[in-house]
């Protein structure tokens, strides 16, 4: 997970995915009695982290730029910035 550079909002939206995940599962689940507790655990985030790095896969898959080097051009980062007092 370490090696994903994943950036605040991304993290959110991971957790969010993997308590979907969970929350359908639950709802599958027949003996599954409790509708207000909800069991988030690893496999529900490994199943994010392997479609996020198959997304990412993708989407590299059709530019000949990486995720970092779109987002430079497109100005919506900067990874160089270095903050000065």
């Amino acid at each position: 997970v370490l090696r994903l550079k994943w950036n605040g909002r991304e993290i959110r939206n991971a957790l969010q995915t993997a308590i979907s995940l969970a929350r359908y599962k639950a709802s599958q689940d027949a003996n599954d009695i409790n509708d207000d507790v909800i069991d988030v655990d690893v496999e529900h985030f490994k199943n994010v982290v392997r479609m996020s790095k198959s997304f990412r896969g993708y989407m590299d898959s059709i530019s000949s730029l990486t995720e970092d080097e779109r987002a430079k051009m497109a100005w919506d980062r900067n990874d160089e910035f270095v903050h000065s007092a």
